[in-house]
């Protein structure tokens, strides 16, 4: 494929990738936070207005931020796929809620995304490791699994720690998820590069 080719496929691409319902919707606010190994939430991080209706004391607005970008020089599309907490959505019931230990429940959310995040980078680069046919369709079907997979999972965390009440499960929801993380350290970097330039 030539190099020339090679370049509009890539801005083709990515126009196709930015028209995704999950590529679209991610434009990160300016005081969001990414996640980071060496970085924790903070009270002082959950800036929204509480909800009364809701029966948990806090609540972390957290969603996958996913992004293409061309790499011309590499011939390849590099494709941001990262967890991000918004403040101004998150929020908190009373100031006798912001425990520690509460405050640690709402981050294993944000490491769950994460750790759904990881799984995604994986796939998408197993996914196009020898073959680009009908790329939009199986695009989609990642993006789309791995939205569902991690809503799924962080009302399961909830609900199996009654929103961190239950401590015995918190304690076990902590242990998987810090194991799962690290069984996928290959894929903690926030990027995957397609290389668009081995399709011949």
């Amino acid at each position: 494929m030539a190099k020339q080719y090679i370049a509009k496929f890539i801005f083709a691409l990515v126009a196709i990738l930015w028209s995704n319902h999950l590529f679209a919707q991610k434009r990160p606010l300016k005081d969001t936070l990414f996640w980071k190994t060496d970085s924790t939430l903070k009270w002082s991080d959950f800036k929204g207005h509480a909800q009364s209706n809701m029966q948990m004391a806090a609540e972390s607005y957290i969603v996958i931020q996913t992004k293409g970008e061309p790499n011309v020089n590499t011939n390849a599309v590099d494709i941001l796929v990262r967890p991000i907490f918004q403040p101004k959505k998150s929020w908190y019931k009373s100031p006798k809620d912001t425990t520690k230990y509460l405050l640690e429940h709402e981050e294993l959310h944000f490491d769950i995304a994460e750790l759904n995040c990881r799984m995604m980078r994986k796939e998408l680069k197993a996914e196009f490791k020898s073959s680009f046919t009908d790329y939009v369709k199986r695009f989609e079907k990642i993006l789309n699994k791995y939205e569902k997979q991690y809503v799924k999972m962080s009302e399961d965390y909830d609900k199996e720690t009654s929103h961190s009440l239950n401590m015995e499960k918190q304690k076990e929801w902590n242990d998987r998820i810090k194991k799962q993380l690290n069984d996928f350290q290959d894929y903690s970097s926030a990027t995957v590069s397609i290389d668009l330039g081995k399709y011949k």
